[in-house]
């Protein structure tokens, strides 16, 4: 199976392990940034390359889901865009984590 990487720096490689020990075949990769502006950017190009006949890639490894979107709204377009293209969507830490503004369940 043919992949993609959208993930930060410092997961690249993380990533294209995860790919290789599953024997997939890394074709593009898309760096994530800082500045939400630029990963508008990054995604864009994702989306594109996506688009190209013959299709590139199978499958997007996303780092993880805060790596695909920072909100709800976000992550569902995302994934809509993908599933129309018939890519799939695939999180190398599919761990959910809480950040310090998050509240857990009412008791």
């Amino acid at each position: 199976m043919n992949v993609a990487i959208y993930a930060p720096m410092e997961k690249l490689a993380e990533c294209s392990q995860f790919a290789m020990s599953k024997r997939w075949r890394v074709v593009c990769e898309f760096m994530t940034m800082e500045d939400y502006s630029e990963n508008l950017k990054v995604l864009n190009s994702l989306l594109v390359a996506a688009r190209k006949k013959p299709r590139p890639f199978d499958c997007v490894l996303f780092s993880d889901l805060t790596c695909m979107c920072s909100n709800l709204a976000d992550g569902l377009m995302i994934t809509q865009r993908l599933r129309d293209l018939e890519i799939g969507i695939l999180f190398v830490d599919s761990e959910l984590k809480a950040s310090a503004r998050t509240r857990g369940p009412r008791e």
